[in-house]
């Protein structure tokens, strides 16, 4: 095992043995670049737990690394269902976002005006303003919501 992690490495290593940032080297060296952090130590922390079980046992590590394979199918498998679960409400809060200002040009286009009242002193101002406030509220809000519920913030 430790002549694989070697190969797969592209270097001897200098003792004879297999440790969590080795195997986070070779782990890290296979990955793509969408690849999370967590997952790569997650997986080390595996193949590490592997060559540990294995040394002290005698055991074929066969076995365990093909639950290690499922588990990393597992995550991403999870991380697949998640990015999609949160492209629909991500692009829906993109759409959202040009909304007020979509509706102030139309408005602008429809000759209502609604730019004199908001540039004019008084009324339109005090709306501008508490519109603006609302506005970049609901953005944190939604912003918050999204990276809360492990989406894409």
């Amino acid at each position: 095992m430790v002549e694989a992690f070697e190969e797969a490495a592209g270097r001897s290593f200098a003792t004879r043995g297999i440790t969590v940032g080795r195997a986070a080297e070779v782990v890290s060296g296979r990955c793509f670049r969408g690849d999370e952090e967590d997952e790569v130590d997650l997986l080390a922390a595996a193949l590490h737990a592997i060559w540990v079980l294995t040394a002290r046992t005698g055991c074929p590590p066969a076995g365990c690394l093909d639950m290690v394979s499922r588990l990393h199918r597992r995550l991403e498998a999870m991380a697949e269902a998640r990015s999609s679960a949160f492209a629909m409400p991500s692009a829906t809060v993109r759409l959202l976002s040009f909304l007020p200002a979509f509706t102030v040009l139309l408005g602008e286009f429809m000759g209502a005006a609604p730019l004199s009242f908001l540039l004019k002193p008084g009324p339109g101002t005090a709306c501008l303003l508490l519109g603006g406030c609302l506005y970049l509220s609901g953005l944190m809000w939604m912003d918050v919501l999204l990276k809360d519920a492990g989406g894409v913030g």
